[in-house]
């Protein structure tokens, strides 16, 4: 009898033992979650919190995919005017839709650094290029090389969701960087930067509006 009271509690310790170490699995793995802030991390960066993409991140998150819809579908639109025009206009229409619409998706499946980062560079330089057409002439490539278009009410409408996507999508960078614990100085200095890389933007609309 005794050695069968010996044996239970022998086997038994293994038990406790697993226990006792999913015990500790669980601590640590809550440790870590609390370590990271519910913060999800991948491949290029870390991505939002798991709690703070539930709010208004995941608000901001789904009108910047609203937007860059808005976009593709303008540029879809257009686009068989501007291959009447010349195959390389309507080869760049087509390559600005494809990627606004792709952006989709992998904005609201991988919303980290590198995609938001992607996505203000990506719409500033299609912004810059409009502004530049408009303003100063278009580039050196195609038969209208050096005219200056005109400010159409379309052209705006894809303008100003990529201008407000851009703003959009910089909010949700130093939001970022604060939750990461970067210095105030630092995060006051980052939207300072992206309000006056913006002005020329606005100043340039303004001046070709009158």
């Amino acid at each position: 009898m005794r050695r069968l009271c010996a044996g239970k509690a022998f086997f038994g310790a293994p038990e406790l033992s697993l226990d006792a170490g999913a015990a500790t699995s669980t601590s640590f793995l809550g440790t870590a979650d609390e370590a990271e802030g519910g913060t999800l991390r991948g491949r290029g960066g870390p991505k939002m919190g798991a709690t703070g993409a539930t709010g208004d991140q995941r608000g901001v998150l789904n009108a910047v995919a609203a937007l860059s819809l808005v976009a593709a579908l303008i540029h879809l639109w257009v686009m068989p005017e501007h291959f009447e025009e010349w195959w390389g206009y309507g080869a760049f229409f087509l390559v600005c839709a494809v990627a606004q619409a792709v952006y989709v998706p992998l904005l609201l499946r991988r919303p980290n650094r590198t995609v938001l980062l992607l996505g203000i560079a990506g719409n500033s330089a299609i912004v810059l290029l409009y502004l530049l057409t408009r303003v100063v002439g278009i580039p050196v490539f195609g038969p209208e090389a050096g005219g200056v278009e005109g400010v159409g009410a379309i052209d705006l409408c894809a303008t100003t969701s990529e201008a407000a996507m851009v703003v959009a999508l910089g909010a949700l960078v130093l939001v970022g960087m604060a939750r990461n614990r970067t210095t105030m100085v630092g995060v006051v200095l980052s939207a300072v930067l992206l309000v006056a890389a913006h002005l020329p933007h606005v100043l340039l609309v303004l001046l070709a509006l009158l």
